[in-house]
């Protein structure tokens, strides 16, 4: 992650201070570093000038809430999707990738769906008998995103699991 590809180069320090740590010590990175870099992420969300986000906690891993942009102009949305993307890339991507992997998938298996179906099976939301194809054509609209159990397994594998529903949930970058 550090080879010198576009996004690397555009990681901020304090992200590549803890990766190079975790890389130089077990190879694992702390759950000290994990929240310092989401409250890096949202202050410098703040920063830029939009309210505090409260980000979704599921089972010990963070997510971006879903965004409400309702009021905001075009010229709004754009610098918001730009200031989004910025404070990801500079402090968190990289390195959430590695904690969701070293947390909620330490075999390195890329079977993504079959990962998520294991959970759901585990956590009683689905049958023994469901299956990652089932998974797939139920992520449209089958699959009941109200669910906390639901959207941890999601949010573990690196899916959104945003009830539509849920307009609480929803961040207000305007206030």
């Amino acid at each position: 992650m550090l080879d010198g590809d576009k996004q690397s180069s555009q990681m901020g320090e304090e992200q590549k201070a803890i990766i190079e740590r975790a890389a130089k010590g077990d190879g694992t990175v702390s759950r000290a570093d994990y929240e310092q870099a989401w409250a890096n992420y949202r202050k410098c969300i703040v920063d830029r000038g939009w309210t505090d986000p409260t980000l979704k906690h599921l089972d010990g891993l963070y997510a971006a809430p879903p965004i409400d942009v309702e009021g905001l102009s075009d010229a709004q949305q754009h610098k918001l999707d730009e200031d989004l993307q910025y404070c990801s890339i500079t402090y968190v991507t990289d390195l959430d990738q590695l904690y969701r992997t070293q947390v909620a998938n330490p075999g390195l298996s890329s079977a993504n769906y079959q990962l998520i179906v294991d959970c759901l099976k585990k956590n009683g939301v689905v049958g023994k008998d469901y299956t990652s194809d089932q998974l797939q054509d139920d992520l449209g609209d089958k699959l009941d995103l109200s669910d906390p159990a639901v959207q941890t397994c999601l949010v573990k594998y690196g899916y959104s699991a945003n009830d539509a529903r849920d307009e609480s949930a929803y961040w207000k970058p305007l206030g």
